[in-house]
């Protein structure tokens, strides 16, 4: 077991442990006592550089639970961030005795073997949330299928709209890289959507017998499945429209993962027509409409976009610095603050461009490429499958144990003004070539709070 104890600004956090005992010291090696066993810092390591950020915890095994007691003035500290979601955190029982230091009895964190202490890595999105394939399937499915099946339409468009999605079923059983390929792959292709529709099709007019043709099952199935791959299309995750031919991932960067707004008009137009009576002009409209303002908000991001787009290449180019290529997408849940993702020959340039701002200038973060630390990863697969993934907008640095790879596409975070930007998509790299997904609990308020600044 190695565990470390992390110290925030130049105040060191000293832990009393019943079963371990834990001590870091602002410029010595965090120690570790168990039964004699000591363990050093590595070298080079820079612990005033190292404590200016949080840290993530990546696991494997069983977990194992540890009680730390610590220091009065720590609790105020942790109390303000989700270590892990285990964690409880208790009122002193030692704040009466003046002989003793207040501290906290206990503080329970669950561990993992080999634990790993790096920068902050915040939680994930999926790729697409299953509210919105889910609702516009059975929107898509109640407009064609409503008069012959009614509500049922619904149920088969909503279990059909998350179909594709399912291809996550099999992630137990491969590694990290293989569910990033398989993932938005084949069962999000052309040939996936042609192959299934007749089959399914056919399954619901043999249920419905008499009820509903083949030919129209068959096209309201191929509705449905088409438009779930379309909005997945819609964000940077990159969906393999053509595989198993080729690997190209369609990505039009105009909605974030998820969107509240384009789901809300799906939703409420779905629900007065499901409530509505049967044979009533009510429920074939008003399904409708809610999808015809879902295709107005989508047509608005592409505008949107465009706008923000120009602005960008003009804010870019009074830079006068060299860029390869740029893109742009919007912030969580809106289509009114815009990022710009721009690469240079030696870095990645990030800034932020708010429609209700137009007159703001664009600031931009530069986050260097880090190219000599790509190339001394010695694994090639690993390296040419994020790059592919990440198209391009990957980093490589080295860390103690490995590496840390980055995809900028999708947002970056700072614990603090001026700190070390972290991606949101990120995977550390073992010397022995094992790739782990890093991730950590989300403030999704104070995130929100941040766009609402910006934006504002």
């Amino acid at each position: 077991m190695r565990a470390e104890l992390i110290r925030k600004r130049s105040r060191p956090y000293e832990a009393l442990a019943r079963s371990l005992k834990l001590r870091a010291a602002p410029t010595e090696a965090l120690l570790l006592s168990d039964g004699g066993l000591r363990v050093k810092r590595p070298a080079g390591f820079d612990w005033r550089a190292f404590s200016l950020e949080a840290f993530r915890i990546s696991h494997r095994k069983k977990p194992e639970s540890i009680r730390l007691l610590f220091s009065a003035h720590v609790p105020t500290y942790i109390r303000e961030r989700l270590w892990h979601p285990s964690q409880i955190l208790r009122k002193p029982n030692s704040a009466n005795d003046p002989k003793r230091p207040q501290t906290t009895s206990p503080h329970l964190i669950k561990f993992y073997r080999q634990i790993t202490c790096l920068t902050l890595n915040p939680c994930r999105f999926p790729p697409m949330d299953s509210i919105t394939h889910a609702a516009l399937g059975a929107a898509v499915s109640q407009s064609m299928l409503g008069r012959q099946l009614g509500r049922r339409a619904a149920i088969w468009g909503a279990a059909i709209g998350i179909l594709p999605d399912l291809d996550m079923i099999a992630f137990p059983w491969m590694d990290t890289l293989t569910r990033l390929e398989w993932h938005r792959g084949l069962s999000h292709s052309l040939l996936f959507i042609l192959a299934a529709s007749p089959l399914l099709g056919w399954l619901i007019s043999s249920i419905h017998s008499g009820k509903t043709k083949i030919i129209r099952a068959s096209i309201a199935v191929f509705l449905v499945l088409a438009t779930h791959v379309l909005i997945d299309a819609f964000n940077v995750y990159g969906t393999s429209v053509f595989a198993p031919l080729s690997e190209f991932r369609a990505g039009l960067n105009n909605l974030f993962i998820i969107d509240p707004l384009f789901t809300v008009c799906i939703l409420v137009g779905l629900a007065v027509s499901l409530i509505a009576k049967s044979g009533a002009r009510l429920r074939r409209y008003a399904n409708l409409a809610g999808l015809a303002l879902a295709v107005l908000y989508a047509t608005w991001s592409f505008v949107a976009k465009s706008a923000v787009d120009s602005v960008f290449e003009k804010s870019l180019g009074e830079r006068k610095t060299s860029v390869i290529r740029f893109m742009s997408s919007p912030t969580p849940f809106n289509t009114l603050l815009w990022r710009c993702l721009a690469e240079t020959p030696d870095s990645f340039l990030i800034g932020y461009h708010s429609l209700l701002a137009p007159k703001r200038p664009v600031d931009f973060l530069v986050i260097p490429k880090n190219s000599d630390a790509a190339r001394l990863l010695p694994h090639r697969r690993t390296l040419e499958r994020l790059f592919w993934f990440s198209n391009g907008y990957l980093t490589i640095e080295p860390i103690n144990g490995g590496f840390l790879a980055s995809d900028w596409r999708f947002a970056e975070f700072q614990t603090s003004a001026g700190s070390k930007p972290t991606a949101l998509f990120a995977w550390r790299i073992d010397d022995d070539g094992t790739v782990t997904p890093l991730s950590a609990k989300l403030d999704i308020l104070a995130r929100l709070r941040d766009i609402m600044g910006a934006m504002l």
